[in-house]
């Protein structure tokens, strides 16, 4: 299968969404769309979807507590616009078109235009065991940083463990043995809100290490400015 707006080291910041499409041979022949948001730090996910061939119009909303949608019927054509939004500032956009480049390659989302959006077709969206490890890491970083500042806010979350990103593109099935592996995520967070400091850090978990089983590195931090 193809791959689209996969993650580099450039992007590494954005929001990460992950998607799967597979044949429904229970309702029709068409495809179902899943889609599911990597944990970060947004307070509302919306699509508005278009329906070619129905003419039809649906919004689709998700809150912070969730992370995925309910998965929906697409066909070719079909347009998708998503948007991320926290304290009511839109923070991540795009629009993707369902597209069918001939008979016997498989449906994709062909990406018209997206901003801070890494949009990553997968072969099985990530378990409630996974999410529950991310989640779990997310609130130690939390801890930390309400030690060292006024304020933490999660901006955005992305595992970089080794061959991560080779395990998506090829869509392969991730390791079974999520606890027991080591996991490294890079996490950006918003740690002041005057001056408006921004810090990256990298996060690893070492569950085999009982004496240091998560350690935390601030690999950068620095002033947001906006020019006039």
């Amino acid at each position: 299968m193809q791959q689209h707006n996969v993650n580099t080291e450039s992007d590494i910041d954005n929001i990460l969404i992950l998607y799967t499409l597979s044949t429904s041979e229970i309702i029709s022949n068409n495809d179902m769309l899943h889609i599911q948001i990597y944990p970060g730090g947004y307070d509302d996910v919306s699509i508005l979807f278009e329906g070619y061939k129905q003419k039809q119009f649906k919004k689709y909303s998700l809150g912070s507590a969730s992370t995925s949608f309910s998965p929906f019927e697409v066909v070719e054509n079909d347009v998708l616009t998503m948007y991320m939004a926290s304290n009511s500032y839109i923070s991540a956009g795009g629009i993707w078109q369902v597209d069918v480049l001939s008979e016997e390659s498989p449906t994709t989302l062909k990406c018209i235009c997206s901003t801070s959006i890494d949009l990553v077709e997968v072969n099985e969206l990530l378990s409630a065991e996974e999410l529950t490890l991310i989640d779990h890491e997310i609130k130690q970083v939390y801890t930390f940083l309400l030690k060292r500042f006024r304020l933490a806010k999660l901006v955005s979350c992305c595992q970089i463990d080794k061959g991560i990103w080779e395990q998506l593109r090829q869509m392969v099935p991730v390791h079974p043995d999520i606890k027991g592996d080591e996991h490294v995520w890079q996490m950006l967070w918003n740690c002041n809100p005057v001056p408006w400091t921004m810090c990256r850090l990298v996060v690893s978990s070492h569950p085999q290490t009982s004496d240091l089983p998560f350690t935390v590195e601030i690999a950068e931090q620095w002033v947001q400015t906006w020019e006039s």
